[in-house]
């Protein structure tokens, strides 16, 4: 089968997906892609996929910008008049590409996986619907993320629709991690002085996490309580303003605790590390759908503060518990609570989560995708 898969090629998620689900059958793999792929160049030569990068390297029409970006277009196009069994949209955000797919009339795969839909209004959404109908599937993470797409399309896409979860391949990297380290090892290796209680806030530095909102919230603990915890924010990928940054280590360093600001990009095996350490999550951006974040907390046991416009009803449907709040303000409150044992941490839920979303569990509901009529 061939197939065309379009996306960041420096994208984990787009990477991950392809290891998951791809590599193991009999296809010929493409992407066409924003970036280069470098930063997974060893596992797409390995594999034999073929990255359709972003530029096209001819010296000879560099000063000539009307027909250098000519030559862009036509050379990463032709790349589309090849003869593609499946085309598999994994940036919504590329929809306009689809004028050129059902030219050739390939198997058109649409698949949204959060913010892409949910913090879209229905103008920009509206846009996409001439290039939706040429879709043969569009696949959707969550039973919300379809209520909320038929909020925009009513139900004229409904016999293409197909709830698929992206899997979860955090879940192996903390089964390596409690095989060989316990919770205090794994503090120790981030130099978390023992005995302190460990709450992580966001896990990426986008503004979106509402770092400063929370941390407000923890500065009214009470002096001994703040002296009990540590503050973990993980920044390791998003692009926010400097002026976000320096509010958010300020907000911190005056919050009266130890902390740590992890900013560079870690290991799989080291954010298993951090999953492991944290007693407490804080989540609190503004949407999501199916976070695979808050799905490695719950697997390990971390207890999870979660806020009511964020719904993950089919973590609950499996009894899999977690705390919520509906205003900031509640959040001192049940951080207090939590630290003087009034309100109990987490249990692990690791069997219910690897049936819901490992890889193991998802990547077979993708591939009949491909192969369906």
């Amino acid at each position: 089968m061939k197939i065309m898969v379009v996306g960041n090629a420096n994208d984990n998620y787009v990477q991950e997906f392809i290891e998951y689900v791809l590599i193991d059958g009999d296809h010929q793999i493409w992407m066409a892609s924003s970036t280069d792929g470098s930063a997974y160049q060893d596992f797409y030569r390995k594999n034999n996929i073929h990255v359709i990068g972003p530029r096209l390297n001819l010296r000879i029409l560099n000063g000539i910008p009307i027909l250098s970006k000519a030559a862009q277009v036509i050379w990463k196009y032709a790349y589309f008049l090849k003869k593609y069994d499946v085309i598999h949209i994994l940036n919504v955000h590329r929809y306009k590409f689809t004028r050129f797919f059902a030219l050739l009339k390939p198997r058109i795969i649409y698949s949204y996986f959060g913010s892409e839909l949910l913090r879209k209004n229905k103008d920009e959404l509206e846009k996409q619907r001439k290039a939706l109908k040429k879709a043969s599937a569009i696949t959707l993470a969550t039973k919300d993320m379809v209520a909320h797409f038929r909020e925009v399309y009513a139900d004229g896409f409904d016999d293409r629709i197909h709830i698929v979860k992206y899997g979860v391949s955090g879940f192996d990297a903390i089964d390596r991690v409690l095989a060989s380290e316990g919770k205090e090892a794994c503090k120790r290796f981030f130099s978390i002085e023992t005995g302190k209680t460990v709450i992580s806030v966001g896990y990426n530095r986008e503004p979106a996490q509402q770092h400063l909102e929370v941390l407000k919230r923890l500065s009214m603990l009470t002096e001994s309580e703040r002296k009990k915890i540590h503050i973990v924010l993980q920044m390791t990928y998003g692009s926010p303003s400097e002026s976000y940054m320096t509010s958010v280590e300020s907000a911190v360093n005056g919050l009266g605790c130890t902390h740590s600001i992890f900013s560079d990009f870690m290991l799989a095996d080291d954010v298993a590390r951090l999953r492991v350490a944290t007693d407490i999550f804080i989540h609190a951006q503004v949407s999501d759908a199916f976070s695979a974040t808050v799905q490695e907390y719950l697997y390990c046991g971390t207890a999870v503060i979660n806020p009511v416009w964020i719904k993950y009803n089919e973590i609950k449907e499996r009894g899999i518990y977690y705390m919520e709040y509906s205003a900031f303000n509640e959040l001192p409150g049940i951080v207090s609570a939590m630290l003087s044992a009034d309100l109990p941490l987490n249990a692990c839920n690791a069997e219910k989560l690897r049936s819901l979303s490992a890889w193991t569990s998802v990547s077979d509901q993708w591939r009949k995708l491909y192969i369906s009529k």
